[in-house]
């Protein structure tokens, strides 16, 4: 669910679709008990899980109206749908820039929701969503970077006289409405809370590969070989797959393609220079010539 107002988002995992109408009634309580807050409509897609008795007689009890889109028109709920689309693709890249295993979807999902909240949008650049819903400052001292190494305090009545004070998790998430950690104990498979918790994040930073160099061949029209040349490069790339030189290019039909006065063929080279000496002798075995 998101605010139109603030852009404040809550996600609710539900094990059934007919659990809608419970969350729905647990939210506008804690809107209306904890925030003051009204609800004045309510936009959805028509879903059974919404379209019903149950949910209209709740509505029309608190005053709240239904608004409902068209038929296979989610351009109407646009901004719920859009930051449906940015929370998973948030959860998927935390999840495979850590190598964690996909049943940590839920827990991907609520700290990408969670950090969202916390950070400014087009629609309040000079506040966030968490400050304009509930009226306080935000504090972000507590962050940390999901999927990082992380050691929590074991509790003295937790452990004998010799056992480690601490024990290896992995941090996943943030606990609703507090300031405590939500790990996971990769060991015993199970998210634990806690707040006391010291973590290794040097190793923690996205390395991204560097992309692969290329080197340039230029070809002139006058060059009796010019079509023999592309051809032959051309058919070393699909002959050849596991070559140095191979990779995933799609190529024009040949009865397509026309000869320009001068055109460039970047085919990529994998192999990167490691030392000074081996980038001056992959220098000299740059093919070509001046047009």
């Amino acid at each position: 669910m998101k605010d139109y107002y603030s852009g404040f988002r809550t996600v609710n995992f539900l094990k059934h679709k007919s659990d809608a109408l419970e969350a729905f009634q647990n939210f506008v309580q804690l809107c209306e008990n904890k925030f003051s807050h009204k609800v004045k409509a309510l936009r959805v897609d028509n879903g059974t899980e919404y379209i019903n008795l149950n949910l209209s007689d709740f509505l029309n009890k608190k005053g709240i109206q239904l608004e409902t889109t068209a038929p296979y028109t989610p351009q109407q709920n646009g901004r719920s749908e859009r930051d449906m689309r940015t929370i998973m693709e948030s959860a998927r890249s935390m999840i495979y820039s850590k190598a964690l295993s996909s049943y940590l979807w839920a827990e991907a999902v609520n700290t990408g929701t969670y950090i969202l909240n916390r950070i400014p949008t087009s629609q309040a650049p000079d506040s966030t969503p968490q400050e304009l819903w509930t009226g306080k400052s935000t504090s972000l001292n507590h962050l940390r970077i999901f999927g990082s190494e992380a050691y929590m305090y074991v509790p003295d009545n937790l452990r004998k006289k010799l056992e480690p004070k601490s024990k290896k998790v992995i941090f996943v998430g943030y606990k609703k409405e507090s300031k405590n950690y939500r790990l996971f104990d990769p060991v015993a498979k199970t998210i634990k809370v806690c707040r006391n918790v010291v973590y290794n994040e040097e190793n923690a930073d996205l390395r991204i590969s560097q992309p692969p160099s290329t080197f340039l061949f230029t070809i002139d029209e006058d060059d009796s070989n010019t079509k023999d040349s592309v051809d032959e490069v051309q058919d070393s790339l699909r002959n050849n797959p596991n070559s140095d030189n191979a990779g995933n290019y799609g190529f024009r039909p040949r009865n397509t393609l026309r000869v320009s006065a001068r055109y460039e063929l970047n085919v990529a080279d994998i192999v990167t220079p490691q030392t000074y000496e081996e980038a001056l002798n992959r220098h000299k075995q740059i093919i070509g010539k001046k047009p």
